[in-house]
């Protein structure tokens, strides 16, 4: 539908130039004119309109490509600096909101994002049950039980996951994850300008020891590993 044409328009950036063009021929075979309201130009079929088309898109293209280099290297500052750039905290975590000078302001809720740009986000402990719970996981995994036992084990104890039951590969996202020992670790995979999600090698990871409060220590981590 039209409608689904335009959602797709603004939530991408095109890095494909070809790709801008392929939306615009869809609108024009429904019979939709599209305009360019913030360019110099009309788009109205003719070969002037045409190149500086193509050469707009391709500017726009490489913008793109540009920004999300930028915004790299700015998230992988962030992280070195032990600040948290991922999404949500994660089971037996919460994210702490911080001011510009380093205060704690506030636990952020689920959805909730900060609205100032010099403020920051650590981790910090959730409630104790979480934290106990997590600490189980890796007792059990000492001893040698799987991920498979331990979400079984979870379950019969009745112990939720945001209302939902545990299955192995939560359970093993946790006993994987170095931020349970304090670490702050990030580009643990890439996906960029729209491509497939891919998972980038241990030497590409973003560390930063002793960023957070552990929930287990060092050892024990090393131990369930």
């Amino acid at each position: 539908s039209i409608t689904a044409i335009a959602r797709e328009l603004n939530r991408r950036r095109f890095p494909n130039s070809d790709e801008a063009a392929h939306y615009e021929f869809l609108c024009f075979s429904s019979g939709i004119p599209l305009h360019y309201c913030a360019e110099p130009f009309t788009n109205d079929g003719t070969a002037t309109s045409a190149l500086l088309k193509a050469l707009k898109r391709s500017m726009a293209a490489e913008f793109s490509r540009e920004l999300s280099d930028k915004v790299h290297r700015g998230k992988s500052r962030i992280v070195r600096l032990g600040y948290w750039v991922g999404g949500q905290a994660g089971y037996g975590y919460r994210r702490m909101m911080l001011s510009a000078n380093g205060k704690p302001k506030q636990i952020m809720k689920s959805g909730e994002y900060k609205n100032l740009t010099t403020d920051r986000v650590i981790l910090v402990h959730g409630p104790n049950r979480e934290v106990k719970f997590v600490r189980l996981m890796f007792s059990m995994a000492i001893e040698g039980k799987g991920s498979t036992a331990i979400a079984c084990e979870l379950n019969r104890r009745g112990v939720t996951r945001n209302g939902k039951p545990w299955d192995a590969t939560n359970v093993l996202k946790i006993l994987t994850n170095p931020k349970y020992a304090g670490w702050n670790v990030w580009n643990r995979g890439s996906e960029y300008l729209q491509q497939r999600r891919i998972r980038n090698a241990l030497q590409q990871w973003i560390m930063t020891p002793n960023a957070f409060k552990p929930i287990v220590d060092q050892d024990t981590f090393d131990r369930a590993e």
